[in-house]
């Protein structure tokens, strides 16, 4: 099989060219579901996690222009979009105790192979 000037053995790639070319439904297991998970949904990602400003902010705006609710603390919906683009580094999160043991707790699923 040769593709873009690139040699493939096509044996060990059989298997997902059946599954390209005769696509069939996917099981995805469930997960168990958070007591918590209806509870006041709107609130539930400034609950988990703080953003904090360091000095080293030099006021420049870039977090502001990357924020799609336009910087408004009230609003912040956590995209951490502001963290990722803030050229000083001077923005961070911080998880809360609940969502860190959250977060680090096994989780209990049914395994699926999928191929």
């Amino acid at each position: 099989l040769l593709y873009e000037g690139y040699e493939f053995e096509k044996e060990p790639l059989e298997a997902v060219i059946e599954k390209i070319a005769e696509p069939s439904s996917v099981e995805i297991p469930e997960m168990k579901k958070s007591a918590l998970a209806d509870v006041a949904p709107g609130l539930r990602s400034r609950i988990g996690t703080r953003l904090i400003k360091s000095p080293s902010c030099d006021g420049c705006g870039r977090c502001v222009e990357v924020c799609p609710v336009g910087g408004d603390p009230k609003r912040c919906i956590r995209c951490l979009r502001c963290v990722s683009e803030c050229p000083n580094g001077a923005l961070a999160v911080k998880n809360r105790y609940v969502l860190r043991k959250y977060l680090n707790r096994e989780r209990e699923t049914d395994t699926a192979v999928y191929i």
